[in-house]
């Protein structure tokens, strides 16, 4: 699933606190990811999917993490959890007896295969047709926990992890509704916000309020490296360079949202919707 990763060279500057923090952002990605396809499906059973799937990717990353486990491991515990939570919650009917879980079992090997079809041809909602979830589920699971896996192993290549959610959620939108969401009345100043547009923005700020901190913290371990090893001394920040960084990153916050809501907000308004949907000839429910 996952190369295996040095992390020997990171682990004794990942605090506890460090790898919480990381998690929290990731997840809340992740969580922005899973409420893209929500209209794919406006079921429970998916929100609980979901929930398994980037609840178990986040506590095999902190647990690798924290036991030094490599990628083998990784990859073996989210399989586990594929198996076991498809079985049991994610494939409706499962659990009814030997064939259910057997017939299940099979949608589960071929899901993230040949699953997404189904998603893509069949009338929204689906609620819990089949194994229509499958796809979705085994997407979450594998991409929260790449995201996990960079931002707490990896001291260089940590915004791997942003890019990896960047990825799954321009998944999550082309296999997404064809129709675009009606602009929502609340919108300020008569701008245009559609439910797409205010999840993509709520994805970018995370991610963007994550590399705000992570980079300030990166450098506060340069520092203490440096001083730790006898190097130059480096003087400690005054109040107020810290306090003009911290306003810095709100402001590059506040700019980001002011250029999406009245610049890109309007060219989503205009622009068609194109995805995968739109393309392919709809089937009905059997």
């Amino acid at each position: 699933m996952m190369a295996r990763t040095r992390r020997a060279s990171v682990k004794p500057t990942t605090t506890l606190t460090f790898v919480l923090l990381n998690v929290l952002f990731m997840a809340a990605g992740a969580a922005v990811v899973a409420w893209t396809l929500y209209p794919v499906y406006e079921s429970s059973r998916y929100l609980a999917s979901a929930a398994l799937a980037i609840g178990a990717a986040v506590a095999i990353g902190v647990l690798c993490d924290r036991l030094g486990w490599g990628g083998g491991r990784a990859a073996a515990l989210a399989a586990g959890v594929y198996v076991v939570g498809g079985i049991t919650l994610v494939v409706p009917g499962a659990t009814s007896g030997v064939d259910g879980a057997l017939q299940a079992f099979i949608e589960l090997v071929r899901g993230p295969v040949l699953g997404w079809k189904d998603i893509v041809t069949l009338p929204l909602p689906l609620g819990e047709y089949r194994a229509t979830i499958v796809p979705v589920f085994a997407l979450l699971l594998t991409g929260t926990l790449l995201a996990v896996w960079w931002a707490l192993g990896s001291a260089r290549r940590w915004a791997l992890a942003a890019v990896t959610l960047g990825v799954v959620e321009a998944i999550a939108i082309i296999i997404g509704p064809a129709a675009r969401a009606d602009a929502l009345a609340w919108a300020p100043l008569g701008t245009f916000l559609s439910r797409e547009f205010v999840v993509g923005l709520a994805l970018f700020l995370v991610m963007l309020t994550w590399f705000l901190w992570r980079a300030s913290y990166q450098r506060g371990r340069a520092i203490s490296v440096t001083r730790a090893a006898g190097g130059v001394h480096l003087a400690k920040a005054p109040r107020h360079r810290l306090l003009a960084e911290v306003a810095a990153g709100g402001a590059m916050l506040i700019a980001a949202i002011c250029v999406a809501v009245l610049v890109a907000g309007p060219l989503a308004a205009s622009t068609p919707r194109e995805v995968a949907r739109s393309a392919i000839e709809p089937q009905a429910h059997h």
